[in-house]
């Protein structure tokens, strides 16, 4: 059985600004979730999805990580998180990688 875990990230919380790249005990916030994934041994991929560039140059960094960058029209503040999840599956299958389970990882749920 093959599981992926997909992080979601979207740039423009209007709350807090660049939330998922504000230090959180001195490292981006994203990174605590990136490096939890990937040091899962039942998670057999990690994907970011994200519209935020520096997410993704964050993300850039990790071997064994890949990015999909999200559509603007789907990572809008009233976008569903579905939406971004089926985005990122349906281009995982483009690339005919498929998998059995899917794991949603949030950068703000460290």
């Amino acid at each position: 059985m093959s599981n992926v875990a997909i992080l979601i990230a979207r740039k423009g919380s209007k709350r807090i600004p660049n939330k998922n790249i504000r230090l959180f005990n001195s490292k981006p916030l994203i990174t605590w979730q990136i490096e939890f994934a990937l040091s899962q041994k039942r998670i057999d991929k990690v994907v970011l999805s994200s519209n935020d560039e520096e997410c993704i140059r964050i993300a850039q960094g990790y071997k064994n990580l890949l990015v999909v960058e999200r559509p603007d029209e789907i990572s809008k503040d009233g976008s569903l998180v579905e939406e971004a999840i089926l985005y990122t599956i349906e281009q995982l299958e483009k690339k005919n990688m498929q998998y059995d389970n899917f794991i949603l990882l949030q950068p703000t749920n460290p």
